[in-house]
């Protein structure tokens, strides 16, 4: 047995560990079962992202009517874009092998881990052991148990991403961030979507975002939700998918068929319990406040962990890890800044922080400040139909709580809103800020303005 000062599972998240671990002298083993560099670069937000500009491009020239820009949309040339995505993806995958093999520090293992004890794994036959190991193993797509489902060819993100025959139609079950941003792509290359989900799209969220979203989301998208599905044939290369809705059975026909049903935390397949790590109902691992494990010497992060599963918490726990165990040992406890979110769909829509039903369910007073994008400068300059800022605040203290945006450029929007939150700001530091007139962001400053006004009024 082959003994190691650290283990890192992952090449995703885990690269925030592997190299800065290794530059202090440590000899690291990086154990990695898929394509190095994780699912965001491989199969998650760097490739979909690539998707998703000319998507956003052909929506932005057929909403180019509104401020007299007329002329022949143009088309996506589909075959060359997903070429284009995959060869840089692969060429970023490929080019973290070579950079590991190199490191004298680091011993890299292309397979499945599994613990077969405290702090001992096996791995392509050969038993490996870790003074320390973090897991950031992630997670997979979740299967439904529909019937028919698994007897046909039936594509996860993954595939989907890298779909290289361009279908005609395509049918997505699921009505998550996957379903509504690729359901975008799709759309904007010409193919015909139909969304189908078990509850209603965006329902985590308030209904202002909600309306403001679904009557543009569904103007090139056909949504059914709050249905149940009945069955899923697959026959001549065509899939039929069977669903009530409304108490009445419909089918929908479709070349391909996406399911995005929300994932599966890879914990079963490591064989955790081994280790005595314990996990959650759901199968995440379970961790304290410093993302220690149940088990002595070991740590875990990321998707791995439970939701939200977004890169950019992988990335900050990730950091925090290596800052406070090697770089500056330290036992403060990991404290979350506002976690911001988006999707990357049309409208855009993103945000951070609790929405109105949350804050009400919790009892706290607020107040809330919300400018539409048309009531603006540079929004008279767009023609906006749609979108606006909702700013919330603390009734009591004027303290911004959440941040909330809907159309062009909301995730980048929202950044402004979520520096004033990383600073405890208040409504008074909104108001006494400069804003480019005009700019987009005077959107913010006018929904601070909206919130002023109620305070003003008592």
């Amino acid at each position: 047995m082959v003994e190691f000062d650290v283990i890192v599972i992952g090449t995703g998240g885990g690269a925030k560990l592997i190299r800065p671990i290794a530059n202090l002298g440590h000899s690291v083993a990086v154990i990695e079962q898929g394509k190095l560099g994780g699912t965001c670069l491989n199969h998650g937000c760097i490739p979909s992202k690539m998707l998703i500009h000319p998507a956003d491009l052909i929506r932005d020239v057929e909403e180019g009517r509104q401020v007299n820009v007329v002329g022949r949309v143009p088309e996506i040339d589909y075959a060359a874009l997903i070429n284009r995505t995959t060869e840089a993806v692969e060429k970023d995958s490929n080019a973290i092998g070579p950079i590991y093999e190199a490191h004298p520090n680091i011993t890299l293992f292309q397979g499945t881990g599994r613990f077969v004890g405290p702090l001992e794994m096996e791995v392509n036959g050969q038993r490996i052991r870790g003074k320390k190991i973090f897991i950031s193993a992630g997670v997979r797509p979740r299967i439904p148990p529909i019937p028919g489902l698994a007897d046909t060819p039936f594509l996860t993100h993954k595939e989907a991403l890298r779909l290289k025959k361009k279908p005609r139609s395509i049918t997505i079950v699921g009505g998550g961030f996957i379903a509504v941003e690729l359901g975008h792509f799709f759309s904007a290359c010409g193919i015909g979507v139909t969304i189908l989900s078990r509850s209603e799209l965006l329902k985590e969220y308030d209904a202002d975002l909600r309306d403001e979203f679904l009557p543009e989301f569904m103007n090139t998208i056909t949504v059914h939700d709050n249905c149940t599905f009945e069955r899923v044939t697959y026959d001549e290369s065509i899939f039929s998918t069977t669903i009530m809705k409304d108490g009445k059975p419909l089918i929908i026909h479709s070349d391909q068929l996406l399911v995005a049903t929300g994932m599966v935390p890879n914990s079963d397949v490591l064989n955790v319990a081994a280790a005595g790590i314990e996990t959650l109902s759901d199968g995440s691992i379970k961790v304290d406040d410093h993302l220690k494990t149940s088990a002595d010497c070991v740590w875990a992060f990321g998707d791995i962990i439970g939701m939200p599963y977004y890169r950019h918490k992988a990335n900050f726990e990730g950091e925090y890890l290596f800052r406070s165990l090697f770089e500056n040992p330290s036992t403060d406890a990991l404290k979350y800044p506002p976690m911001p979110w988006a999707f990357f769909t049309y409208p855009q829509i993103a945000g951070f922080g609790p929405n109105e039903t949350e804050l009400t369910a919790q009892g706290v007073s607020y107040v809330v400040g919300k400018n539409t994008y048309k009531d603006s400068a540079m929004g008279m300059a767009y023609r906006s139909k749609y979108g606006f800022v909702k700013l919330i605040f603390d009734a009591k203290t004027k303290k911004l709580l959440s941040a909330f945006a809907i159309g062009p450029n909301a995730a980048t929007m929202t950044h402004m809103p979520l520096a004033f939150a990383q600073m405890n700001a208040t409504l008074d530091d909104l108001l006494a800020t400069i804003y480019i007139h005009p700019a987009l962001p005077e959107i913010v400053r006018n929904a601070a303005r909206k919130a002023a006004a109620i305070f003003k009024k008592g």
